[in-house]
């Protein structure tokens, strides 16, 4: 547990805390809701999470979402990212927002990265592209 900044992270003046089902690079899972249709798997432990423990310490309420989606047989592994440091000790809530302490504003570059290939690009672009324009030109 701690604190992990990006290489070439982006600060803004708002406080930002975002919860994702996984690493930029992963994919998150889907699951069926109480109600039969589609949900996210992370969304779905997010609110059976807050519903059995109001306000859980940060820390408690990364391993309780971790815990939900590993006991519905996910292997998905939650994130936190935020736009600032905060005390991650604190309790969890919706309304806590903090004022900024971001040292700097913007982005801050230390490192450059050669372009990543897009996904619109290569063997299975073409593909797609050529069932998109036959399943079009089917109608």
């Amino acid at each position: 547990v701690g604190w992990r900044e990006e290489t070439n992270p982006l600060h803004s003046r708002g406080d930002v805390r975002m919860f994702s089902g996984c690493a930029d690079e992963g994919t998150s899972a889907d699951v069926g809701s109480v109600y039969g249709a589609a949900g996210g798997a992370m969304t779905t432990a997010f609110s059976e999470v807050l519903r059995a423990h109001a306000r859980p310490g940060y820390v408690d309420f990364m391993k309780l979402l971790y815990e939900n989606l590993r006991s519905r047989g996910l292997k998905q592994r939650p994130l936190l990212s935020s736009t600032q440091r905060f005390d991650i000790d604190r309790q969890f809530g919706l309304d806590d927002a903090c004022p900024n302490s971001n040292p700097k504003i913007g982005r801050t570059v230390r490192k450059r990265f050669e372009p990543q290939p897009t996904v619109t690009a290569g063997p299975l672009a073409e593909l797609l592209g050529a069932f998109l324009v036959h399943a079009l030109a089917g109608r």
